[in-house]
């Protein structure tokens, strides 16, 4: 019998820039990766594609000296509809303080021109996994919800149980001092040795920040480190941010495709760290309290509500 092959949808990609010659090249690089592309000039025609056929992503030039950009950006966050469309600025220079107005402005990355083609497929391709992990999720919750098997809603719970991973104990410290000021919950420092010998409930953590910005220990141990904390059951769904030497692309997007959650340069302030932090913590918290309703809907389909006992359905 022939064997018939799915061939799954490939990530679509909007590409939004007044500049002709930025949008030809981002969709040649685009095009040459295997996505569907679309692209435009003008927030008008942006809307229009977005209605008509909805992006997986969005490259947005956030600083156009033409259009204002960050309006929509903005209105892209607020309306329920795209809030959930990953944006990527770029034409952005590239120093903390305007990451920082990017990402506060709605931009999940910020990529500065002239744009390092591996970073930006790396930083897309990792955009894209989440993305679709996220839709599976709701896919299963809003099953859960019209089965009848819901939880109750709780409130948000912003604590978070972070730790700092630093070869280097003081400048692990002193970050940890440093975010614990910006962060809800406990800030810890370790040895990058140490984190993965932890079996106990400190070991599980919502997020890692991951210093990797001594050049000399990146290459091995710590690109190591991360698959290993990605690979383990009790780490494997925590968020990692690493902090990467500047200037080296190539070694943010090697991050990136081993499972970091988001990459920023040593460059960083605190405030840029802290925010990248905060939206992680925030992912993951919602991603915990998605697996936690589809999780309760299962236990609820095969166990009686009267009682708590196995049903028939589990019984077959």
């Amino acid at each position: 019998m022939a064997q018939t092959w799915v061939q799954e949808k490939p990530g679509r990609i909007l590409i939004i820039d007044t500049v002709a010659t930025n949008r030809i090249v981002l969709k040649v690089i685009m095009l040459a990766a295997q996505f569907a592309v679309d692209a435009c000039a003008s927030k008008a025609e942006a809307m229009k594609i977005i209605s008509e056929n909805r992006p997986d992503l969005i490259l947005l030039n956030l600083f156009d000296a033409v259009e204002d950009q960050r309006s929509l950006c903005h209105d892209l966050r607020r309306t329920p509809e795209t809030a959930s469309i990953s944006i990527v600025a770029v034409g952005v220079a590239d120093t903390s303080r305007a990451r920082f107005a990017a990402l506060d402005a709605g931009a999940d990355d910020v990529l500065p021109y002239p744009v390092n083609d591996a970073l930006l497929l790396a930083r897309i391709r990792s955009m894209l996994r989440v993305h679709s992990t996220s839709e599976e999720l709701q896919l299963r919750e809003g099953t859960s919800r019209a089965l009848g098997f819901e939880e109750p809603k709780t409130a948000f719970e912003g604590i978070a149980n972070i730790a700092v991973l630093a070869a280097h104990g003081p400048s692990g410290e002193q970050l940890a001092v440093a975010l614990q000021k910006s962060l809800p919950g406990a800030v810890h420092g370790l040895h990058p040795s140490d984190v993965l010998q932890a079996e106990d409930a400190q070991g599980i953590r919502d997020l890692f920040v991951i210093d990797a910005s001594n050049a000399e220990t990146v290459q091995g141990k710590l690109f190591g480190l991360v698959s290993d904390l990605r690979a383990r059951a009790q780490t494997r769904l925590a968020m990692q941010l690493v902090i990467v030497p500047a200037n080296t692309p190539e070694v943010a997007a090697m991050f990136l495709e081993l499972g970091a959650d988001d990459v920023v340069p040593s460059t960083a302030g605190t405030t840029e760290i802290a925010l990248r932090a905060k939206r992680l913590i925030g992912r993951k918290h919602k991603q915990d309290k998605l697996r936690d309703t589809l999780r309760n809907g299962l236990n609820a389909a095969v166990t009686d509500p009267l009682t708590g006992l196995f049903n028939r359905r589990y019984v077959e």
